[in-house]
Parts: structure tokens; C-alpha cells; sequence
């Protein structure tokens, strides 16, 4: 049984996309959940480095006004000149 607050994960194998191995990692149920494993939160990992592993993809589904939601979201990595711009706080105006 895992940590409440650290899901439990499995490997599911691993995918060759543009060149690189992605780890496909899938969220085990907890014993006696009849929930289909395919619904459950799932995560695509590439290797980074001596900095251990990146999310490069992530899948999950949540229940939204009475509606499952399927979220799958990719991430790409950004060059390493790239510069990210803090954004401006301005203060409400005063009516």
C-alpha cells in the first residue's frame, strides 16, 4: 500500500517518440477498486540527464458538473537560451 499523498505507479513499457524513450508510467489502483486502470492518472517520463527525469506527457480524467473531463497535456522543453518574462502586477484601480 503507497503513501496517500505519494500514488503508487507502475510501468507500463516504454515509447520512441521523436528519437527519445519515454517512460510510460500508470497509477496502480488501490486493492479492491474496481476502477479501469485506463481511467486512472497516467505519465510519460524522458530521461534528463544527471537531473533524473522530466514528465513529457500527462493523462488524467476528472469529474467536472456532473462530466469526466479527459485532460492530456504535452510538455516541451524549452531552449536553453530562452528567457522567461516575470509578469507585470499592477494594482486595481480606485474607484
Amino acid at each position: 500500500m503507497g503513501n496517500p499523498r505519494r500514488p503508487t505507479y507502475e510501468s507500463v513499457g516504454k515509447e520512441k517518440v521523436d528519437g527519445k524513450d519515454l517512460v510510460h508510467l500508470r497509477m496502480v489502483p488501490d486493492a479492491g477498486d474496481k476502477t479501469d486502470p485506463q481511467d486512472l492518472p497516467q505519465e510519460w517520463l524522458v530521461p534528463e540527464g544527471k537531473n533524473g527525469w522530466l514528465v513529457r506527457r500527462s493523462q488524467s480524467n476528472a469529474i467536472l458538473f456532473k462530466q469526466t473531463v479527459h485532460a492530456d497535456i504535452t510538455y516541451e522543453a524549452l531552449p536553453k537560451d530562452a528567457k522567461i518574462e516575470t509578469p507585470t502586477v499592477t494594482a486595481p484601480e480606485k474607484k
